[in-house]
C-alpha cells in the first residue's frame, strides 16, 4: 500500500470518527423527556435547545468556511472539538443550576458552532483524494453522522440510568473528547498534490453564487428535506409512543435503529449518485417521503409506521450524502466546501422550523397527524423544485 493510499483511509476514518462524535445531536430526542420532568420546562422550551445547534451548525459551517479553508482538516477538527466539547461542559453546568437559558448557550450555540466546524472539515480533502468517487468519499463520512444517533442512543440510555441527568452532558463529553481527539490526528495526515491556492477562493463570488438559479434550488430543498427529516427525528420517540403505543424502552430501541436508515442512507444514495445523475436522486427522494408521510397519517400499525420512518430518514440521510458531491458537479471544486457551508445555513434554518413546528403542533393540537400532513405539502413543493433543478441541470450539461 502507498503512502497515498495510507494517508487516503486515515482521512477517511478521521472523517468517519468525528461524525460521530458530533452525529450524536441526532439522539436528542432520548433526552428530551428527562429535561421537561427535571427542569419543569415544556417540550417547545426543550426543543429550543437542539433548534439552537442546528442553527448555529448551519451558520458557522457558512460563515467560518472561508476562513477555514486556510487550515488543514486535523486543526479544523481540533476546532470542532474544542467548541463541541466545551458546548456539552457548558450544558452540564446549565443542569446543575437548573438554567434553561445556560443550557441554549452551551448545547445551542457553543456546541452548534462545534458541529458546523467538525461537519465540513474533512469534506473538501476527500473530494480531492477520490476524485473518481466523490459520492461514495464524501458520503462514508457523512454516513457517520447519520450512524451516530445508533450509537449515541446506547451511551445517552446507559449514562442517564447510571449517572442522572445532572451528570449527562459532562460523562458523555468526556467520552466524545477522546474520539474526537483521535479523528483529529487521523484528519492530520498530510496528502501531497492537494494543496488548495488561496487565490481560487479570492475569486468566489457570494452574491453571484446566492442568487444563482442552481444554488436558490438546492436551499430550497435541502430547507425541506430537513425540515421534514430533523422534524420527525426530534420526536421520534414520543411520536412512536403516541401514534403506536410503543413503551419508552421500545421507542428508544428504534430511535436507534433509526441511525442505521439514516447513515445506511447516506453510503448507500451517495454511493448510486456516482452512477446516476444527482439531481434526478433528489426527485426519487422527495416522491418516497411523499408516500411514506402519506401512509404515516392516521397509521396506528406499529410495523408500518417504523418502516415508514426508517425510509424517511433514509432518504433524509441520503440528500445530506449526495449533497457535496452534487456540488462539486455544479460549483468549482475548490469552492465547494464554502458553497457547502452556504447551502447548510438552510440546515439553520430548518433546525428552528421542522422541531419548534412538530413541538407547537402537538401542544396545541395534542397530535402529530397536522404535522405530519404540513410536512407531506412540504415534500410536494420540493419535489417541484428538484424536477426544475432537473431539468435546468440537463440543459446547462449539454450546453
Amino acid at each position: 500500500m502507498s503512502n497515498i493510499q495510507y494517508n487516503n483511509i486515515r482521512i477517511v476514518l478521521g472523517a468517519v470518527l468525528l461524525h460521530l462524535s458530533i452525529g450524536s445531536i441526532y439522539a436528542w430526542s432520548i433526552v428530551t423527556k428527562p429535561l421537561v420532568a427535571y427542569l419543569g420546562i415544556s417540550l417547545p422550551q426543550v426543543q429550543i435547545g437542539f433548534s439552537l445547534a442546528i442553527f448555529f451548525l448551519g451558520l458557522s459551517a457558512a460563515g467560518l468556511g472561508k476562513y477555514l479553508h486556510r487550515f488543514n482538516a486535523g486543526t479544523v477538527s481540533l476546532f470542532s472539538t474544542l467548541f463541541f466539547i466545551s458546548g456539552l461542559f457548558i450544558a452540564n453546568y446549565a443542569i446543575v443550576i437548573k438554567s434553561i437559558w445556560l443550557l441554549y448557550l452551551g448545547y445551542g450555540v457553543v456546541g452548534g458552532i462545534g458541529i458546523g466546524m467538525g461537519y465540513t472539515a474533512p469534506i473538501t480533502t476527500l473530494i480531492l483524494c477520490f476524485p473518481n468517487n466523490r459520492g461514495f468519499a464524501t458520503g462514508c463520512a457523512i454516513m457517520g453522522f447519520g450512524f451516530a444517533s445508533l450509537i449515541a442512543s446506547g451511551i445517552y440510555e446507559y449514562v442517564l440510568n447510571e449517572f442522572g441527568l445532572p451528570y449527562f452532558f459532562m460523562s458523555i463529553g468526556l467520552i466524545y473528547l477522546a474520539v474526537m481527539l483521535i479523528a483529529s490526528f487521523l484528519l492530520s495526515a498530510k496528502i501531497s498534490g492537494l494543496n488548495i491556492k488561496k487565490s481560487a477562493y479570492h475569486e468566489f463570488s457570494y452574491t453571484k453564487t446566492i442568487f444563482s438559479l442552481p444554488f436558490i434550488l438546492i436551499w430550497l430543498i435541502m430547507l425541506t428535506n430537513i425540515t421534514c427529516g430533523i422534524g420527525l427525528l426530534s420526536i421520534a420517540s414520543p411520536l412512536l409512543q403516541d401514534i403506536s403505543h410503543l413503551s419508552v424502552i421500545e421507542a428508544g430501541v428504534i430511535v436507534g435503529i433509526l441511525g442505521i436508515a439514516n447513515g445506511g442512507g447516506r453510503i448507500m444514495w451517495a454511493g448510486v449518485s456516482d452512477y446516476v445523475k444527482r439531481s434526478f436522486i433528489y426527485v426519487i427522494f422527495f416522491l418516497i417521503q411523499i408516500a411514506c408521510f402519506a401512509v404515516l397519517i392516521n397509521n396506528s400499525n406499529s410495523l408500518v409506521n417504523i418502516i415508514a420512518i426508517f425510509i424517511i430518514i433514509t432518504c433524509y440521510g441520503g440528500a445530506f450524502a449526495t449533497l457535496p458531491a452534487f456540488l462539486s458537479d455544479i460549483f468549482h471544486i475548490k469552492s465547494v466546501s464554502i458553497v457547502h457551508g452556504m447551502v447548510l445555513t438552510a440546515w439553520g434554518v430548518a433546525g428552528f422550523l421542522g422541531p419548534y413546528l412538530v413541538a407547537y403542533i402537538k401542544t396545541t393540537y395534542a397530535n402529530y397527524n397536522t404535522a405530519l400532513q404540513l410536512f407531506m405539502c412540504f415534500d410536494v413543493l420540493a419535489l417541484v423544485a428538484a424536477i426544475i433543478l432537473t431539468i435546468t441541470h440537463k440543459a446547462q450539461t449539454n450546453n
